[in-house]
This record gives structure tokens, C-alpha cells and sequence, in this order.
């Protein structure tokens, strides 16, 4: 009987960890997408070029003045938060001064990633693709 739980514990554990990794990508795919110039072509939300260096992010959209910059913490590989700079504050009044903007690459190619956006001031998320120019 004690093997039997044993057996048992051992099998579930492998199986549950196999679900947590299976639909993630590899994090080494992940870390090359750390720092660079990016674009994201959308039809409705337009076209934005995102510069990425260590701490900051700038993001300008196509047809705009002016950036706005957030401040970048890796949470882990594949997952990173943005907390909006003054820019923001100022261009979206709207939104609460405690806002921050959390990122998963949920799949990565050659030159590119998909990722998930949600924010902590609504339940509405978006996925995009950020292709890698620099």
C-alpha cells in the first residue's frame, strides 16, 4: 500500500508539471527579446514602435506626438510588468495612478513574440505581436 501512494504521488506530481511547462515557451526563447526596437502593426489599436533598454520602455505610436515610457521589471523569463512614467499619467488621466500593465510571451519565432497584456485596473486582455526590428 505504501508503494502504491508512493507510485501514485510520484505519477500526479509528473503530470502536473508537465501541464505547468507544456504551454509555456522555453526560456531561453524568451531572454533574447529582453532589450531591442520592436513594432506592432495593428488595424485597430494602429502602429506602435517599442524601444526596450534594461529598466525603460518607450513607445511611440505611428501618427502621434510625443512617447510615452514605463518603467520594466522582469518578473521571470517570459513575463515582465510595465508601470506607466508621467507621460502616461498625463495622456490617460483616466487611468488609476497604481496602475501596472503585466506581459506574457506566450509564444516566440525567429524574430518575433506573441504576447498577452492585462493590467491590473480591468479584466480586459490583449494579445499582440511584437516583431523584433533591432
Amino acid at each position: 500500500m505504501k508503494y502504491f501512494i508512493l507510485s501514485l504521488a510520484l505519477l500526479l506530481c509528473g503530470i502536473v508539471t508537465h501541464a505547468q511547462t507544456s504551454d509555456q515557451p522555453k526560456a531561453t526563447d524568451c531572454r533574447k527579446f529582453r532589450n531591442g526596437t520592436f513594432k506592432i502593426v495593428d488595424e485597430k489599436l494602429g502602429n506602435f514602435t517599442i524601444v526596450r533598454k534594461g529598466d525603460t520602455q518607450v513607445e511611440t505610436k505611428e501618427g502621434d506626438t510625443g512617447s510615452i515610457v514605463f518603467q520594466v521589471k522582469w518578473i521571470d523569463d517570459c513575463t515582465y510588468t510595465l508601470t506607466p512614467g508621467e507621460t502616461f499619467r498625463k495622456k490617460f488621466p483616466q487611468i488609476p495612478s497604481n496602475a501596472i500593465l503585466t506581459v506574457n510571451i506566450i509564444k516566440t519565432t525567429a524574430n518575433s513574440y506573441t504576447q498577452r497584456s492585462t493590467a491590473n485596473f480591468t479584466s480586459f486582455a490583449i494579445d499582440s505581436e511584437m516583431v523584433k526590428v533591432r
